[in-house]
């Protein structure tokens, strides 16, 4: 079994390869991902499969029925969560190189919604969602 520290490393990364398949920046990113997962640096069949597994998961979850794509990208988040728990199990040096990926292919979305009087405005959203209700502050000095 896995420390916790890889684990979470492992699950963060997981998360960020199959949010970054819906993005424009996927190439970019993909390419990120064949690297940090390809054991040996100069194996290319390897690399090539990767980048096919890759594809194969965006194509999944992009042809998948809108009923079932919350549960198809589940299936390929952990997918992917496996594969670099895999990784990281065989080369816990390469902790921090998954930790950088995980950071810097995060997925944010900061919708600024505004409301007046007796408006309600619904707003569903999937992850950590952050609400503060107020008045915003006066700039009319």
């Amino acid at each position: 079994m896995l420390p916790e520290i890889l684990t979470g490393a492992a699950a963060a990364g997981g998360t960020a390869v199959v949010a970054a398949m819906a993005e424009d920046s996927w190439q970019q990113v993909k390419a990120h991902a064949v690297r940090l997962l390809t054991r040996e640096p100069d194996d290319q069949d390897a690399a090539e499969r990767v980048a096919g597994r890759l594809e194969r998961s965006r194509t999944a979850i992009e042809t998948a029925a809108p009923a079932r794509r919350e549960q198809v990208t589940a299936q390929h988040t952990a997918a992917w969560t496996l594969a670099l728990e895999e990784l990281l199990e065989e080369h816990p040096d390469r902790l921090d190189k998954v930790r950088e990926f995980a950071r810097q292919n995060e997925t944010h979305v900061v919708l600024n919604i505004r409301a007046h009087d007796q408006a309600q405005v619904p707003v569903v959203a999937r992850g950590v969602q952050y609400n503060t209700f107020g008045v915003p502050p006066r700039h009319d000095a």
